[in-house]
């Protein structure tokens, strides 16, 4: 095949097709390019399509057109491409991808795709884009994700064995009643190793806009974790999640790595860490402000050091192995349900308006030193309604709040 113009078509411009074997080649030096005619409707589907050249490809399709790209294909060269629908289903690219889904039809695609090189994709539509549905999909390079439309990206869906080799940023920056960034959310086998770092920024404008990992499925992260969110009001329809209430998926911070809040900051919604367990002692602080709140637990564990400053605090079922430090700046009313171990010296302190519950519904132990302190407006109850609260060091109550 030499040079390959795609122009508009009810039905589409197919190499091969699902299920098929034919396979096309093109050879090296030559162009596949979409020409001034446009394409604006209909299909254009890539399976068994072989690019032998290290050329780039730009495949802009607009209207209500369907870009697939199908298995057994494989792209050398850098690929640039945008359709109403985008489908990923089993391709594999040597150079950087970057991809836009625009459309309002929801894609769900196979996976299985090999990306080589620095990978980009958008959703700026009102359509949800899914990929890992049956296949896991690799990422050897740098990676970025952006939800700027008005639907869901939902990554390693259905399926184990998806691999981020490089940074991966997720930003949801949606409009509209919900947009959201999920991963590992669809199946207990889903899974995602991430190797490198990892950062989520949340700073939407939906009524819902939230970035949530391992909903069903377990998510590893081999690198750091950077949060920023600065969307919502301190509830369950914004902000950043590990797992979610009543649900099993778990997340894994790998020894010596860190979670901590970046640079734009955390001044909205939740951020929830379920199931979520640190190895290792690498000492983790995590500094909120604004009106959010930070949630630990329940089946959260922190194996070193830990201090948090949050405008909301509640604690409902974690183990903390090391120092912890804990202060609650804000206005919200907390409600911890209790049920967490303190194994190191403890000191947590209600420095807000609104009151901080601990021991709500199950009981609390301190195997160590603690200090309760109340420093602002707001009351400190401790083991408010549960049996069973065990303070086994020496134990200090200091009240100097004010109003």
């Amino acid at each position: 095949i030499g040079n390959t113009t795609s122009g508009t078509g009810t039905t589409g411009i197919f190499f091969s097709y699902s299920g098929y074997t034919g396979a096309a080649t093109q050879a090296a030096g030559k162009l596949f390019t979409i020409d001034s005619t446009g394409f604006t409707k209909g299909s254009l589907f890539l399976g068994n399509f072989t690019q032998n050249a290290s050329t780039d490809v730009n495949l802009n399709l607009s209207g209500t057109s369907t870009l697939t790209f199908g298995s057994g294909t494989t792209f050398n060269g850098n690929m640039n491409c945008t359709a109403s629908s985008l489908y990923l289903n089993g391709s594999t690219f040597n150079g950087t991808f970057t991809g836009t889904k625009t459309g309002s039809s929801s894609n769900n695609s196979n996976g299985g795709n090999i990306f080589g090189s620095t990978f980009s994709l958008t959703n700026s539509g009102s359509g949800n884009f899914l990929t890992g549905n049956t296949l896991p999909d690799q990422f050897g390079g740098d990676a970025t994700f952006t939800n700027s439309g008005t639907a869901y990206i939902q990554l390693a869906h259905n399926v184990a064995g998806t691999i981020f080799n490089g940074n991966t940023i997720f930003n949801n920056t949606g409009s509209g009643s919900d947009a959201r960034i999920l991963v590992c959310d669809g199946a207990a086998a889903a899974t995602a190793v991430f190797n490198g770092d990892v950062t989520a920024n949340n700073t939407g404008t939906a009524n819902t806009s939230l970035i949530r990992f391992n909903l069903r499925g377990t998510c590893t992260f081999n690198g750091n974790i950077i949060v920023n969110s600065t969307a919502g009001s301190g509830n369950n329809s914004y902000g950043i999640y590990f797992s979610w209430n009543t649900y099993s998926g778990s997340a894994v911070l790998a020894d010596s790595k860190t979670i901590t809040v970046g640079g734009t900051g955390f001044t909205k919604g939740v951020l929830n860490l379920i199931n979520f367990t640190q190895i290792g002692s690498t000492a983790q602080t995590l500094n909120l402000t604004g009106s959010s709140q930070t949630v630990i637990g329940p089946a959260s564990s922190f194996g070193g050091n830990l201090t948090i400053n949050s405008p909301g605090v509640l604690l409902n079922g974690a183990t903390f192995s090391g120092t912890t430090t804990i202060m609650k700046t804000g206005s919200s009313n907390d409600d911890g349900r209790g049920g967490n171990t303190f194994q190191g010296i403890t000191s947590i302190t209600n420095n807000g308006s609104g009151y901080l519950k601990m021991g709500n519904n199950n009981p609390d132990v301190f195997n160590s030193d603690v200090n309760f302190n109340n420093t602002s407006s707001g009351n400190f109850y401790i083991g408010d309604n549960s049996s069973g609260n065990q303070f086994n060091g020496n134990t200090v109550f200091n009240n100097s709040g004010t109003g």
